[in-house]
């Protein structure tokens, strides 16, 4: 079986013209369409540029599964950057530890 090469974002972009005002993401009963998250993943995405994040490097993200995790998820490999979750139930030290680059 081939799948094409693309990215999630690239795929994102798609499903949000084309269906723009349909539901993308249901959380604690509130419903976010896929036009409304893009515009979210777009913002942050810029910020994170003006921030001087540029492809490669590893941005940490350290909240719980919810609507901004999502966001920041497309928006961080949407500029090429790595995504870096860390639950916030981990401990100090364990989130110290996989923030750190291997040797």
């Amino acid at each position: 079986m081939t799948y094409p090469e693309e990215c999630t974002f690239t795929r994102f972009d798609e499903m949000a013209k084309k269906y723009a005002r349909h539901t993308a993401l249901i959380y604690l009963g509130q419903r976010y369409s896929y036009s409304t998250l893009n515009y979210y993943i777009d913002k942050f995405a810029l910020g994170l540029v003006a921030l001087g994040i540029q492809p490669g490097d590893k941005v940490m993200i350290y909240i719980p599964n919810c609507p901004q995790w999502v966001i920041a998820n497309y928006a961080i490999n949407k500029i090429g950057a790595v995504m870096v979750p860390v639950s916030p139930i981990y401990t100090a030290y364990r989130s110290s530890t996989s923030s750190r680059t291997p040797k």
